[in-house]
C-alpha cells in the first residue's frame, strides 16, 4: 500500500509530522487496551441488630484481596476504614433510619459496595389507646371502667381494645392482663390488638394494666379500671289493695276486682366506683286461675306504668312485682297478690318449715308454719312435703325419705283465721329422715336439700 503525502508545512518538524503520519497507518497491526481485573466486594461479617436499643454502632468486615477500605455512613462522602483483607468501623449514632456502605480499593481502583440498613430506637412506644366494649346483661361498660356482675358471668363478656404506634421499630405485642376468675386476657401479637374477657363468678376489682411492647423491647402501658358489682339496687316500695309488697308476697283478698295500687317508690341506684347504677325498675302483673286448691300457674307478666286503678279484674290471682335491676344484672323484687274472688274459694294459704340434724334412720318431725290470710278459720285436709337436689352426690330421691301430714278430710287442721307463721302441732306435723342404706353415706353429711311443701284445705270444718 503507498500513500502520497503532499506537506506544505516547513522544517524538521513538518517532516517529523509526515512521518509518523505515514507511520500510522501504515501496516496491518492493531491494538487493543486489556481491561483490569475486578475487585472482590467485602463481606459485612458483623453488624448491629435492626432494630437497635442503642446508639453505638459496630461493624466489622472482610474481602478476599488486600487494599484499603473505604466507609461511608448514610449520606457522607466514603472515608478510610481500615486495611488489608479485613477492618472495623464504629460510630455513634443518633435515633433513626440509617445505611452503611463499604467498598475495597486497590489502586486507582473501588470495587463495588456493599451495604446494611438499621434502626436504632431509643424511645418508648405510645401508651396504648384502650376503648371497651361488652355483650350480655351482666356487664356494663362506661369509658375504660368495667363494672361486671361478680357472682353471675354467664353470657356476657367484655372486649379491651388497644392501639399503640412506635414509628422506628414497630409495636412487637401488646400484653393484656390476666384476670383471677377470667378467661382471656395474654399477649397479641398482630393489629387490632384486642382481647375479651369471660367469666361465672370473680372477686377480682381494681386497675389492670395494658402493656404495648415495640421491637426494641421498650415499653409503655396504660390503665382500665374493674369494679365488681354484688350489691342490687334498693328504695324500692310497693302497695296494692292495701297491702305492702314484700319479698316473701303477701296476699290479700279483694271481692269486687277493682282496688288501687296505693304506692309505688321506684327504686334507686346511683353510679359510683362501687355499683353500675340503676338499670330499671319495672312493676309487673300476672294473672293465674283460682280454684278449690288455691292459685293456678301465674301467666306472662304485663309491664304496667305509673299506678293506673285495677278496675272490674275477674276472679282470679293477681300477682304484682316491683323488680329494680341495675346495669349488671343484680335485681331486688317485692311482691303482693291480690285475690279477687266472687265465688268464695277464699284466700290460698302457704307452708314454710327448715329442719336440721338428719340422721340415717331416725326419723325428725319437720317444724312447719302456716299462714291463713283469710278472714275465716281454715281447715287443712291434706299436707305434704318433698326433698329435690343431689348435694355432694347425696341424691335425695335415694337417700331422703318423708311421711306426709296426718291431716286428711277425715282428720282436719284447723288454723285460725289471719294467721301468719302458725306452727303447725307436732301430731300433724309431717317427717323426714335419711335413709340407713347398705352403702357409705359420708358425702351426705352437713348436705342441704331442698323442701318443697303442698297442701290442700276449705272453710268447711
Amino acid at each position: 500500500m503507498r500513500f502520497r503525502l503532499r506537506l506544505k508545512t516547513r522544517g524538521r518538524a513538518a517532516r517529523l509530522t509526515a512521518l509518523l503520519i505515514v507511520l500510522c497507518g501504515v501496516g496491518a497491526a492493531t491494538y487493543v487496551a486489556s481491561a483490569a481485573p475486578s475487585l472482590p466486594t467485602p463481606t459485612i461479617t458483623g453488624k448491629p441488630a435492626d432494630p437497635l436499643r442503642s446508639t453505638d454502632a459496630v461493624f466489622t468486615y472482610t474481602a478476599s484481596q488486600a487494599g484499603m477500605f473505604q466507609c461511608a455512613l448514610d449520606r457522607r462522602d466514603y472515608e478510610p476504614c481500615g486495611s488489608g483483607t479485613s477492618g472495623s468501623y464504629a460510630r455513634t449514632v443518633a435515633a433513626g433510619s440509617h445505611t452503611l456502605k463499604v467498598r475495597l480499593q486497590v489502586g486507582r481502583q473501588t470495587s463495588r459496595s456493599t451495604h446494611y440498613s438499621w434502626v436504632v430506637d431509643i424511645s418508648t412506644p405510645s401508651p396504648p389507646a384502650l376503648k371497651l366494649s361488652k355483650a350480655g346483661d351482666d356487664v356494663d361498660v362506661r369509658g375504660r371502667t368495667a363494672y361486671y356482675n361478680g357472682t353471675n358471668g354467664s353470657g356476657s363478656s367484655f372486649t379491651v381494645s388497644a392501639t399503640a404506634h412506635d414509628s422506628r421499630s414497630g409495636i412487637q405485642k401488646v400484653a393484656f392482663p390476666t384476670i383471677g376468675g377470667f378467661a382471656g386476657g395474654g399477649d397479641d401479637t398482630s393489629s387490632p390488638y384486642s382481647a375479651t374477657y369471660t367469666w361465672s363468678s370473680s372477686t377480682a376489682s381494681g386497675p389492670q394494666t395494658v402493656v404495648a411492647d415495640n421491637g426494641v423491647d421498650l415499653t409503655s402501658s396504660s390503665t382500665f379500671n374493674l369494679v365488681r358489682d354484688v350489691t342490687a339496687p334498693n328504695s324500692g316500695a310497693l302497695t296494692v289493695n292495701g297491702t305492702a309488697a314484700t319479698s316473701a308476697g303477701p296476699l290479700s283478698l279483694n271481692a269486687a276486682g277493682t282496688f288501687r295500687i296505693d304506692l309505688r317508690s321506684q327504686y334507686v341506684e346511683k353510679r359510683s366506683t362501687t355499683q353500675a347504677g340503676l338499670g330499671s325498675s319495672r312493676l309487673t302483673r300476672q294473672q293465674a286461675s283460682l280454684g278449690s286448691t288455691g292459685c293456678g300457674d301465674f301467666g306472662t307478666p304485663t309491664t304496667i306504668k305509673g299506678r293506673p286503678m285495677q278496675r272490674r279484674l275477674p276472679d282470679g290471682c293477681y300477682l304484682y312485682t316491683l323488680t329494680g335491676t341495675d346495669r349488671v344484672g343484680n335485681a331486688a323484687s317485692l311482691r303482693t297478690t291480690v285475690v279477687v274472688d266472687r265465688s268464695g274459694y277464699g284466700l290460698p294459704f302457704t307452708i314454710a318449715g327448715t329442719v336440721t340434724g338428719l340422721q340415717p334412720g331416725l326419723w325428725i318431725s319437720i317444724p312447719v308454719t302456716i299462714t291463713n290470710p283469710a278472714a275465716e278459720t281454715l281447715y287443712v285436709t291434706s299436707l305434704t312435703v318433698a326433698a329435690s337436689g343431689a348435694p355432694n352426690g347425696c341424691d335425695a330421691s335415694v337417700n331422703v325419705e318423708i311421711q306426709a301430714s296426718s291431716a286428711s278430710p277425715s282428720n282436719k287442721l284447723a288454723v285460725p283465721a289471719n294467721a301468719v307463721d302458725w306452727p303447725v302441732p307436732a301430731a300433724f306435723r309431717p317427717q323426714i329422715r335419711l335413709k340407713n342404706t347398705a352403702f357409705n353415706q359420708d358425702n351426705c353429711k352437713n348436705q342441704t336439700f331442698g323442701l318443697a311443701y303442698s297442701g290442700q284445705g276449705t272453710n268447711q270444718p
